[in-house]
């Protein structure tokens, strides 16, 4: 799906993707190349435990690594502030 969207009075050609073309890619990536795109990304990416309501920044060293066959997220060791505060 395309979609043209002013930017700063500049016409920009912006493409959007349906879950099927997503879909279609994503059954064709490796797990090497599904950790290079999530490294990308880390900085969009934390961790929320709902168990303590606190929320985690991923490790900046290995953010994402390999164990055994699925991808694992690895966060910081020190942890952010709760974002809900306990009654």
């Amino acid at each position: 799906m395309l979609i043209y969207g002013m930017v700063k009075k500049k016409c920009k050609l912006i493409l959007i993707m349906d879950i099927k073309e997503l879909s279609q890619i994503y059954n064709k990536l490796s797990n090497e190349d599904l950790i290079n795109i999530f490294e990308m990304s880390s900085d969009r990416i934390f961790v929320w435990n709902p168990h303590d309501k606190t929320c985690y920044d991923l490790d900046n060293d290995v953010p994402f690594c390999f164990n055994g066959p699925r991808i694992q997220i690895n966060i910081e060791d020190i942890f952010l502030k709760p974002m809900v505060t306990k009654e």
